[in-house]
């Protein structure tokens, strides 16, 4: 049966030209060195013939779920991929953008005790293709924790209180003082501590990109990674780093300045980090750019 194509027997009403034509949030598996992974893609092309009623859109699924299927993901792949999709249009697409969003999973050691658990990175993968260069972008989402500098000044001052109001007058001796400190005296206040994220788009120069590199780098400058296995002993190690890395949002947002400019493969970078505070209902954010 000689089904009907309007596409090609019908015009466009109105003339113009399209930036953007395609398909989002289409649902697509991807090969990754864990196996297939399910995954949420935008798949469109420009529309430059100002004449033509419509793209061929079933073609740019059935190109994107043949590639990302049977090849690694990875932005190189992308920038394939879209070329694909300007040469399936025919000629009426100059441009073309595939954007993957998935998870990025990754085994990670417990900070004391010998344990591994995993830990998921929400992750896009994007690649503009215009006028023959491919742009490649990365946005990754990491989780940390962040505990207020304020808070805990605060709270060593409450404690300091406390001493002084329970050894005044008298000559405690280092049991004494000790035994205080075990004591629930001896913490009177704790500072807040809030789940905190750092959401990060980066621009990567010729789609080189290693992530992994890239996740232990900005991990590396926060220093509070949320945890996978926790034992008591690995608590402990979390609470002293949380301890020694207190942190506003302009800090954390500070630090991941530092980190992405030393990466030679990220051109561009916006990172904005968000902290969901357990004081207020509201969140503590800090944008940071590479302009800066």
């Amino acid at each position: 049966m000689n089904l009907p194509d309007i596409t090609k027997t019908e015009n466009a009403p109105t003339n113009a030209l399209l930036h953007r034509v395609g398909m989002s949030k289409v649902q697509l598996p991807v090969r990754t060195k864990n196996g297939l992974q399910a995954a949420e893609c935008d798949l469109l092309v420009s529309l430059d013939d100002a004449t033509k009623k419509g793209i061929h859109m079933s073609r740019l699924y059935l190109i994107a779920a043949e590639e990302l299927a049977e090849k690694p993901l990875s932005l190189g792949l992308l920038k394939q991929v879209a070329e694909q999709f300007i040469d399936s249009q025919n000629g009426i697409a100059k441009s073309a953008e595939i954007a993957v969003r998935t998870t990025h999973m990754r085994k990670v050691k417990s900070l004391k005790s010998d344990n591994l658990g995993w830990r998921y990175y929400p992750l896009e993968l994007r690649v503009m293709h215009e006028n023959g260069v491919a742009t490649a972008f990365a946005h990754i989402t990491l989780t940390y924790s962040s505990t207020c500098p304020c808070s805990a000044a605060l709270s060593r001052a409450a404690a300091v209180d406390t001493f002084e109001t329970n050894f005044t007058g008298k000559t405690p001796s280092v049991a004494d003082v000790t035994k205080w400190l075990k004591s629930p005296a001896g913490m009177p206040a704790t500072p807040h501590s809030q789940r905190s994220y750092a959401l990060v788009e980066m621009e990567i120069k010729d789609g080189e990109l290693d992530l992994e590199a890239v996740i232990n780098s900005l991990e590396n400058a926060l220093q509070t990674s949320v945890q996978a296995v926790v034992k008591r002993q690995d608590e402990q190690a979390f609470a002293l780093r949380n301890g020694g890395n207190l942190m506003f949002s302009e800090d954390a947002a500070r630090r991941l300045k530092t980190a992405l400019d030393s990466i030679k493969s990220v051109v561009d970078y916006t990172a904005e980090v968000r902290h969901e505070e357990s004081l207020h209902p509201h969140d503590a954010i800090a944008i940071v750019t590479k302009e800066n």
